[in-house]
């Protein structure tokens, strides 16, 4: 565990102590464009979701973040915030990796039989 201190572009900062438990990107190959998405469980049991989007070619970048209590709450605000209510593959792939780390996210697996 370790403290990580998340400065979103137009929100206030979220500290906590805690650990990554999953991670997304999205780089272009040009290297010009992408999003990442970074998943983290606090010490206290919560959520901490953050998506940066960097765009070299327009000098822009934006960070957003959420601090949520569950797994479920954290995808709900995935979809929210993606266009069309889709994860979106930066916020997919860092689920996933979740998933693996996480019982809570591990759950929300879909079973097929």
């Amino acid at each position: 565990m370790q403290p990580y201190l998340i400065e979103p572009t137009d929100d206030l900062p979220i500290e906590f102590t805690g650990e990554e438990i999953g991670t997304g990107s999205s780089e272009s190959l040009d290297g010009m464009r992408w999003t990442e998405c970074r998943i983290y469980r606090t010490v206290g049991g919560r959520y901490v979701v953050v998506i940066e989007q960097d765009d070299e070619a327009e000098n822009r970048d934006r960070m957003r973040a959420a601090e949520r209590a569950t797994p479920e709450e954290i995808v709900a605000w995935l979809r929210a915030t993606n266009r069309g209510g889709a994860l979106g593959r930066p916020a997919a792939v860092a689920v996933a990796a979740a998933a693996e780390r996480d019982d809570g996210f591990a759950a929300l697996r879909r079973k097929v039989e």
